[in-house]
């Protein structure tokens, strides 16, 4: 007679033996993850004229906006007041709102990830735990977007990004904080 499998002992047990399954099924089911992750990424622009490359077009139209508002309109910059310092704004900015983009896509599309894959939920074979894993692969592919623009930009325009702890130390000069 087989013995039946006895749970672990303590809770620190038992969260480590389902955070090691979490990443034993990821490591299992990495193909159909990845086939599910790429077949999202796609579907997402499906039916549209640009297709995939709304992906690319999307953050470049978006960093060329914040760097004209915030440059331009608002004139916000950091500490030392160049034009240059409005270049990086922008992209300090930028990288803020990729970081932010990533873990509200995550987020948002978790309380639904069952019901937008429900022909899969039926089937009994299917390992609902890879749900999560799609959805944050697609959401990183749209980061890593993201970030190659913002490379490339900030190469083209040679700006001189501020380090994290340079970053904490600026004082920002917006309009509506000025005091004058």
């Amino acid at each position: 007679m087989d013995a039946l499998p006895q749970p672990p002992n303590s809770f620190w047990a038992a969260a480590a033996h389902s955070i090691g399954g979490v990443f034993t099924s990821y490591w299992r089911h990495r193909q159909l993850i990845f086939q599910m992750a790429r077949r999202d990424v796609i579907g997402r622009y499906r039916g549209s004229i640009l297709g995939v490359a709304w992906s690319f077009l999307t953050p470049l139209l978006m960093l060329l906006v914040y760097t004209f508002l915030f440059g331009v309109v608002f004139k916000a910059r950091w500490g030392g007041g160049t034009v240059e310092s409005r270049l990086d704004f922008a992209l300090i900015l930028f990288v803020g709102l990729i970081v932010h983009g990533l873990f509200a896509e995550c987020v948002n599309r978790a309380p639904g990830l069952i019901l937008q894959h429900a022909s899969f939920v039926k089937r009994v074979v299917f390992p609902l735990e890879i749900l999560p894993w799609i959805a944050m692969l697609s959401a990183l592919f749209h980061s890593a977007v993201s970030l190659a623009i913002w490379f490339t930009f900030a190469a083209v325009t040679k700006a001189s990004v501020p380090s994290a702890p340079q970053i904490t130390e600026l004082r920002l000069n917006l309009p509506c904080a000025s005091r004058r």
